[in-house]
Parts: structure tokens; sequence; C-alpha cells
């Protein structure tokens, strides 16, 4: 695998602040995601009546990196690729 940018979901108690994200994602370093330090954590919110909040954290997956594992961490709700994105032109 190539190391790829992308977008980390991790899930947080509500009452949490959006950094915490951050500070667990650190931790995952060992498991080859580096958090991008130019991008701040992005609250997105809770569904319903959860007891918890997603905050979407910016970094890289190196080439060696265990996503397996990674996925497996229970404070993770999703991972995506960080794709482009472009202007686009509508079309009537």
């Amino acid at each position: 695998m190539v190391e790829r940018r992308v977008l980390l979901e991790v899930k947080l108690e509500r009452e949490s602040p959006p950094e915490q994200a951050l500070a667990i994602a650190r931790g995952w370093e060992r498991l080859g995601f580096v958090v991008d330090p130019a991008y701040r954590a992005v609250p997105m919110g809770a569904a319903g009546d959860s007891p918890h909040v997603t905050v979407i954290v910016r970094g890289v997956l190196r080439a060696n990196a265990k996503v397996d594992e990674l996925m497996q961490q229970p404070e993770v709700a999703g991972l995506w690729d960080d794709s482009p994105i472009a202007p686009t032109r509508m079309v009537a």
C-alpha cells in the first residue's frame, strides 16, 4: 500500500472537547496513522440520543499501516480517503 491521506472519524463521549480526538489519534501512530498537525479536529455531532459524538481527524496512513487493527479500535467510527475537492460547473 502506498502512503495516502485519509480522514478518520473518532468517537468521543458527548461532552468531550474535539481536541481529545487528536490526542487519541496520535496514539495510533504505532498502527501507521499519523495526524496532520495543520488540520484541526472537526466535530460532526451525535445521532439522536447517542451518548457519543464523532470528530473528523485528518492524517496519513503510512505504507505499512495496520488498517485492520486501526479499524478495530473502539473509538474509530470510520475511515475515508481524503479526496481532493475541486470546483464543478453546474449543468442547466
